[in-house]
């Protein structure tokens, strides 16, 4: 199958978690690419979507208005991973005084569980080769 992996990320970390997945449908036999929204254009000839979302928080919560994407979609599932904060890779001239005032407050790490974004991009390829039955 082919597979877009949609992503918008401000400061890198979902991008980063978006090529993994891309990188783990490949290893298991999918034709994958990680893009950003922005440039996606033509949706033709992909078989299925991974979208990935910027969260502004370094704990692992649900985006605004994902609720109502997932009741107008309908995904087949749906995860939350943590981000990464790393000040040194941070575009100042890109962020308002309400964001550099957090910028200086929120801790820096790396809270992506890579185990887990590699367990489920695994239970894509597989979800994605098993046969499917339609639901009603």
């Amino acid at each position: 199958m082919n597979v877009l992996v949609a992503h918008a990320s401000k400061h890198g970390a979902t991008k980063g978690i978006a090529e993994r997945i891309a990188a783990q449908l490949r290893a298991e036999g999918h034709k994958a690419a990680a893009r950003p929204v922005e440039a996606v254009g033509d949706l033709d000839g992909y078989d299925a979507f991974v979208i990935g979302k910027t969260v502004t928080k370094y704990e692992p919560a649900e985006p605004k208005g994902v609720s109502a994407i997932r009741r107008a979609l309908r995904p087949r599932d749906h995860r939350v991973f943590a981000g990464a904060w790393d000040r040194s890779r941070l575009n100042r001239s890109k962020l308002g005084m309400a964001e550099r005032i957090v910028a200086k407050r929120l801790p820096e790490g790396d809270w992506r569980d890579w185990s887990a974004i590699d367990a489920w991009a695994v239970g894509i390829a597989r979800a994605l080769r098993a046969p499917q039955t339609m639901t009603g």
